[in-house]
């Protein structure tokens, strides 16, 4: 969110951001949900817990001509501000393609490019400057020299409160150069040149934020879209705290190849931290929240499952649009996010959660044969189709077939629910705690429960006709350091009350088995909790399958579940 202050107004801009309110005693902790967007009139509510307001500089906003700063009013009063409300921010300015005219009358080549329709679904034509020009590269490296050095100056209490700039050396932070190709081939850039180009401006930014004497140390986050291995390779030998944009973690939750996206992000985490190095992630969602029908028809519904994508994805930071946290119902979302933000190991975590469901992976082929299905190619609506077709009597359904045979930008687009994509995660969102043998053990369901609500987009439930009975949980190694000894925890479950019987949960302890409470159902029709607490559970994987916790039919009906949740106490 970008806000323009003066002294003066700096009150009334604190409490028209909205943000006023929720100065705490203690400095919260710097992951979790910061605002997203360009807003001037909305207020977020007071009860909304955003960690604090990032800063997403206009270049003129900075630079209104060359060397004529603004960074007085653009970062020091906004500074102050997130220093009122005890929060943090992170830091970039967009280059493009909302580039100054000023910088093109200087004699920097301009891009123009075809018209092209936005994820928010609006026509736009954009102009970008020519960055291999070395008269652009030196006004650049001017602002970023200027910056930094304003930043350093700062007294320690204000610029402590930056926690990562973000690079932006293309287009809106993005990581390639322009939205679409060049009219004139002479500016079109290919990958090498741009990533030389890109590792070449990452240099320059290292430099200038953070300084050997100390008087700055600004982490640098940088677009993970784009990074082949030299550029990952680039991050580990320069640096030692560095982020990492995943945009395709913080755009809703049916996303293609996360698969594939997610194993190469949990192997470069890997590689960073056996070497010593401090990594994190950010991703925000964005305006097309209001103009697609998966997120719009539903948004409760919507940021309450990317929140928990995010989470299982092992994002830290997600921006949320500010007009969604004005003005709709999502601060369940936020909270879940923030209680697990930047806890990705065990050790430490406060708490872990399973949240039930299953994807259904088209690209699948055991599960989905194709003598059945049809063949499995990305692009074959009708396997995703037949697929959606033979759990429609669990709610499964494919209600916008053609956005979910693309890639994340295009199933983003989605106008309807989709159950069914290419390489999406095939079951639970989790932190810390999994389901052993999920599909052994119970069976998953989609859109039940009350109309609407948020929990009941995904769920599993037990099937007593074949067999599935029990599911079972096991907490993450080293959540524990001592697994044997006895750890109390407070267990949420949340789970739907519709038909009649019950269940239980039982929990290892050092004489075996006990069942710590039992539910019977009453037929409400509602989603209900319970929380338990567990004063003498142990955690070394005693129970039969080598679980920790279970959930046990006790009678009558198949329930239904949303979640389990384990807190430390």
């Amino acid at each position: 969110m970008t806000i323009s202050v003066s002294k003066p107004a700096l009150a009334a801009l604190i409490l028209a951001a909205g943000v006023s309110t929720i100065a705490r005693a203690e400095a919260p902790r710097k992951w979790g949900v910061y605002p997203w967007g360009r807003s001037k009139n909305l207020q977020i509510p007071a009860d909304m817990p955003v960690r604090g307001i990032p800063f997403t500089w206009r270049w003129e906003e900075l630079e209104t001509a060359r060397g004529k700063y603004n960074f007085d009013e653009a970062v020091r009063q906004r500074l102050e501000m997130v220093k009122a409300m005890n929060g943090y921010t992170h830091i970039m300015f967009h280059v493009a393609p909302i580039t100054p005219d000023w910088v093109y009358e200087a004699g920097v080549p301009k891009v123009i490019m075809p018209e092209r329709i936005t994820p928010a679904r609006k026509l736009q034509k954009p102009t970008y400057p020519y960055y291999f020009d070395p008269l652009y590269k030196e006004i650049l490296h001017e602002l970023v020299t200027a910056l930094s050095n304003y930043i350093a100056a700062l007294p320690e209490d204000l610029k402590s409160r930056i926690i990562f700039i973000q690079v932006a050396e293309g287009a809106t932070g993005d990581g390639q150069p322009y939205k679409g190709i060049p009219l004139d081939s002479k500016f079109r850039i290919s990958e090498k040149a741009w990533n030389d180009y890109r590792r070449e401006t990452w240099a320059y930014y290292q430099a200038a934020f953070q300084r050997a004497d100390g008087s700055l140390n600004v982490p640098l986050l940088v677009n993970g879209d784009a990074n082949t291995d030299v550029e990952n390779q680039w991050l580990l030998d320069h640096t030692k705290v560095f982020g990492v944009k995943q945009g395709m973690f913080s755009h809703g939750y049916l996303v293609s190849d996360t698969i594939d996206r997610l194993a190469r992000w949990e192997e470069f985490r890997r590689r960073a931290q056996a070497s010593g190095h401090t990594i994190f992630s950010r991703g925000e969602q964005d305006e097309e929240w209001r103009v697609c029908g998966w997120s719009n028809q539903n948004p409760p519904r919507a940021f309450y499952w990317s929140a928990l994508f995010a989470l299982h994805c092992k994002l830290d930071v997600w921006n949320v649009p500010i007009d969604a946290l004005a003005t709709q119902p999502i601060k369940e979302a936020v909270l879940t996010f923030n209680r697990y933000a930047g806890y990705n190991e065990p050790a430490g975590s406060p708490g872990a959660f399973c949240a039930l469901r299953r994807g259904l992976d088209a690209s699948d082929t055991k599960a989905f044969p194709e003598s059945e299905f049809g063949e499995a190619t990305k692009l074959n609506v009708d396997r995703y189709l037949k697929i959606a077709a033979a759990y429609s009597k669990f709610g499964a359904r494919q209600g916008d077939p053609q956005k979910a045979i693309g890639g994340g930008m295009r199933n983003r687009q989605a106008d309807d629910q989709n159950d069914v994509g290419w390489r999406i995660l095939p079951g639970n969102f989790e932190r810390h705690l999994s389901q052993l043998d999920p599909e052994q053990t119970s069976i998953g369901l989609w859109d039940t429960g009350p109309a609407k609500h948020p929990y009941g987009l995904f769920a599993r439930r037990f099937d007593t006709a074949s067999g599935r009975t029990r599911m079972s949980f096991k907490l993450a190694d080293g959540f524990f350091e001592h697994p044997a000894s006895e750890h109390g925890v407070k267990l949420r479950i949340v789970y739907l009350d519709q038909g009649k019987g019950g269940w239980d949960l039982v929990y290892a302890t050092r004489r075996g088995e006990k069942s710590a409470h039992r539910v019977v159902l009453e037929a409400s029709g509602k989603w209900r909790e319970i929380t338990v607490t567990l004063p003498d559970a142990v955690w070394d994987h005693r129970l039969a399958g080598g679980a920790d916790l279970a959930l046990r039919q006790s009678g009558g009906g198949d329930t239904t579940f949303h979640l389990i949740e384990l807190e430390r106490i």
